[in-house]
């Protein structure tokens, strides 16, 4: 499969396997930042995707990125969508955090979305029964 790319900034990265074995394609910015304590900012990629019909991409962090306390927003992007693209930054620390122009800051991953399905509303006594039941966060174990 291809992923076909506009670049719409100068210095925009082709996005890149880091190795053999990667997921994630990394994603380069194409401005300076400083990232202010606290705040979010769209980081611009600079690139326009093109992604086949049958598939979505997403867009993840950097778990360097994450390690400073700089996350990632997942993001989805429609195979539909043909706008420029970027990763959403948010500075959980109490400190600025500075990005140069071609760093990388975020991940992109191509899937598949098998299809759209129908979507009906039902009573809570059709809902199907499990064991677990209601039982959320921490009920499935530690």
């Amino acid at each position: 499969m291809e992923l076909k790319i506009v670049k719409t900034h100068p210095d925009a990265k082709t996005p890149t396997y880091a190795t053999e074995h990667s997921s994630g394609m990394d994603l380069y910015s194409t401005e300076h930042y400083i990232i202010h304590p606290q705040e979010t900012v769209k980081i611009d990629i600079g690139l326009r995707l093109d992604i086949p019909v049958g598939y979505e991409g997403q867009i993840r962090g950097r778990s360097g990125l994450a390690s400073k306390g700089i996350l990632a927003h997942i993001g989805t992007i429609d195979c539909d969508f043909k706008g420029n693209i970027c990763v959403i930054l948010y500075n959980s620390t109490k400190n600025f955090y500075e990005i140069f122009k071609g760093d990388r800051v975020g991940q992109l991953i191509i899937v598949p979305v098998l299809h759209q399905i129908s979507v009906k509303e039902i009573s809570l006594d059709e809902l199907t029964k499990t064991e677990r039941g209601e039982n959320g966060f921490g009920s499935s174990g530690k």
